[in-house]
């Protein structure tokens, strides 16, 4: 009796020596999202913009410094920007065009006429586009510096903030392309030890090209790629990102059938925590180059 008794005494307490051992695994293994970034100490914020069916990004680092990626179809990106940037602060620094695909670059072109822009980065594609040549009359009426970046590039936002640019390589430059969303300029925010990758509308012909040059390309934020188009993101290239969020830029109802729902299984499948635009609104992504937090409008 007596031995059966401290037989189960001692087993419980193994069984919650070990419960205690896992718990502390846990813990330390969590992501880096389910750490709190104290308030004002963030390094850098990204505002994935709900501008519809097109893509625009802000980040903002240091003291009112920012960053647009893309600006969507339309003027919305500017009620959008008016939402989340200073009253009084009507410089944009660095504006990135992905490529010049209407949904990408007309809501750029309201960005140019209504705030000054510092600086473009674009991958310059010969392309024979109403659209394209308003953007370039732009710059160049506006005499903004116009640079065309490549892989090994690199772009210092803040002393806390750059941004690397990951394609085109430099055989891509000057090639003409039938498909303009496999010369997406795609671009990689670094903030201490957070990633933010963004890929514009790059395809499996670009994802994979990226793949096999770069190996892994890790990054705990992924702007999924063409809206969540099935053709953008593959297993193999979740394999070399292994995000931990994903966000997709996407209009509510639209006729293109985006966001794919094998695309929505293969990132749940890999335990990726998907925010999308036309469902959260805004998402706000801060952090202080350790942890981020993510924030929704809605």
């Amino acid at each position: 009796m007596m031995k059966s008794f401290w037989q189960k005494y001692f087993g419980y307490v193994l069984g919650l020596l070990l419960a205690i051992a896992v718990l502390i695994g846990i813990a330390s293994y969590h992501s880096l999202a389910d750490k709190v970034v104290p308030e004002n100490s963030a390094k850098a914020t990204v505002y994935f913009l709900d501008v519809g069916q097109g893509d625009a990004e802000l980040i903002e680092t240091g003291k009112d410094q920012q960053v647009l990626i893309d600006g969507g179809p339309g003027s919305a990106v500017l009620t959008k920007l008016g939402e989340v940037m200073p009253y009084y602060d009507k410089t944009i620094e660095t504006v990135v065009l992905s490529h010049p695909d209407a949904d990408h670059l007309r809501g750029l072109i309201d960005v140019l006429k209504r705030y000054e822009v510092k600086r473009v980065i674009e991958f310059k594609v010969n392309v024979d586009k109403q659209i394209y040549t308003e953007w370039k009359n732009l710059i160049q009426e506006k005499q903004i510096e116009d640079l065309e970046l490549k892989n090994g590039d690199k772009v210092d936002i803040s002393s806390d903030a750059k941004l690397d640019i990951v394609f085109p390589y430099a055989d891509d430059l000057g090639k003409t392309t039938q498909n303009l969303n496999d010369s997406s300029l795609v671009c990689q925010l670094v903030v201490g030890d957070v990633k933010f990758l963004f890929t514009g509308d790059a395809e499996k012909e670009e994802i994979d090209k990226i793949i096999s040059k770069e190996g892994n390309i890790q990054s705990q934020i992924y702007k999924v790629g063409h809206h969540g188009s099935r053709n953008a993101t593959t297993a193999d290239f979740l394999e070399h990102l292994w995000p931990e969020v994903a966000v997709i830029s996407v209009g509510a109802g639209n006729s293109y059938g985006h966001p794919n729902q094998e695309v929505l299984s293969l990132l749940d499948l890999y335990a990726v925590k998907t925010y999308r635009t036309d469902k959260n609104g805004t998402v706000k992504i801060s952090t202080d180059g350790k942890s981020y937090k993510v924030d929704v409008q809605k």
